[in-house]
């Protein structure tokens, strides 16, 4: 129901490029709406902040893979993983 809630209202689309359909807001308009958004409910805050800073993350990136996250499904939503110093990586033999 939140991200329902979220989507229908724009607050996941903050940090998209409007040519995606996005309100490409800056990052300090991004946290004040993710504060405002803590006072109801931190998860929910935390999300949609994931969310747009990942999108943030992709706009950065070339057009195609601007276009390859977001041409065909302007509503997709992307999940940045961070891997700290400390992770470490396994090889196996069906993957990592």
């Amino acid at each position: 129901e939140n991200i329902t809630a979220l989507r229908e209202a724009g607050l996941l689309s903050l940090l998209r490029p409007k040519r995606f359909g996005g309100l490409q807001t800056d990052i300090r308009t991004s946290l004040e709406i993710q504060a405002e958004l803590a006072r109801g409910c931190g998860s929910t805050s935390w999300v949609a902040g994931l969310g747009n800073v990942t999108a943030f993350f992709v706009a950065m990136f070339s057009d195609q893979t601007q276009h390859d996250v977001w041409g065909d499904n302007p509503d997709s939503w992307i999940c940045a993983v961070y891997a700290g110093k400390d992770t470490h990586v396994e090889t196996l033999d069906n993957g990592w």
